[in-house]
């Protein structure tokens, strides 16, 4: 019996060293870290290089007359809970009327806000198209992405891109290692692994969610407004909507990712307010792109950084 289990481990041995071998002759060294750190979560922030997002003059929001008077029944509150939920807001007539934190979070917590960021590329996109810096959404990609000029990929547009109907060899496989989704989430070239990418199918056909659509929109905007997406997005949005306090973005060599702004926990409800700086641009998007503008998800956090 004691073979049986010697022979087991040095088969497991073997396979590791192999295993080890391949990654490093490969070069997915990215591999040790999602191992590591496993599956993502809201306080990633600790793992990765952020650049600030500086905001400008704050503008808080105001408290209900009620504030956190009308409170949740015991069945949604539990639901919250059931579900690690960390942060609860409820914004009435632009004023804070309920709000509820767990797991040690506050308002003032930092956190990864992982496709809520669609939002942030949604608008600045408006905004670079209000501006004139995107003349049209029926621009090709390659007239901002030369490495995107060739058979599969001349034909795609920014509005494949926004409306999620790109085609593009991207799988959101959130539980997979070897996935597209966790290189680009834990590699260290982002920009290579983005130009790797091929249309696979017919553009503008079918709605399909792939986060790489909103990473290649998020370079376009930098290449079209010649600025970093940090600092356009101090500009354009986070000075102008009064945010309390600074954004943050992976800012790691070789990358600029538009799936990982980091957010405090009450902000994003300003890009919906009527009277928001801003207002006039998401509405321009919405009626350039019609429905497929809430692919880009839901408003229901604020800005966060250190």
């Amino acid at each position: 019996m004691k073979k049986i289990f010697k022979l087991i481990g040095k088969l497991i041995l073997l396979v590791l060293l192999v295993f080890n071998a391949w990654i490093l002759i490969s070069g997915q060294t990215w591999i040790y870290k999602a191992l590591v750190y496993n599956f993502v979560d809201i306080d990633d922030r600790a793992i990765f290089i952020q650049r600030q997002v500086p905001n400008g003059t704050p503008r808080p929001w105001p408290l209900a007359a009620n504030y956190n008077k009308v409170k949740p029944d015991t069945a949604t509150e539990n639901e919250l809970i059931r579900e690690h939920s960390v942060a609860w807001l409820v914004i009435h007539n632009d004023s804070i009327l309920y709000e509820s934190y767990w797991e040690g979070f506050g308002d003032s917590a930092l956190s990864n806000s992982f496709s809520m960021s669609k939002s942030v590329i949604g608008v600045l996109t408006g905004i670079a198209l209000k501006e004139g810096a995107i003349k049209s959404l029926d621009q090709r990609v390659d007239e901002f992405i030369p490495e995107y000029k060739s058979d599969s990929k001349g034909k795609l547009t920014l509005r494949h891109l926004i409306t999620m109907s790109a085609a593009l060899s991207w799988d959101e496989a959130y539980a997979s290692l070897f996935s597209v989704t966790t290189e680009a989430y834990y590699g260290k070239d982002l920009k290579a692994l983005m130009d790797g990418l091929e249309v696979v199918g017919t553009p503008g056909k079918d709605y399909y969610y792939q986060g790489g659509a909103t990473q290649l929109l998020a370079m376009v905007i930098m290449r079209a407004t010649g600025k970093n997406l940090s600092d356009y997005c101090s500009e354009k949005l986070w000075k102008p909507i009064g945010a309390e306090y600074p954004a943050g973005v992976d800012h790691r060599p070789r990358r600029w990712n538009g799936e990982s702004f980091l957010l405090y926990l009450f902000q994003c409800p300003r890009f919906c307010e009527n009277r928001s700086p801003l207002s006039a641009s998401w509405k321009y998007v919405r009626k350039s792109i019609g429905r497929y503008f809430l692919c880009f998800g839901k408003c229901y956090a604020r800005p966060f950084t250190e």
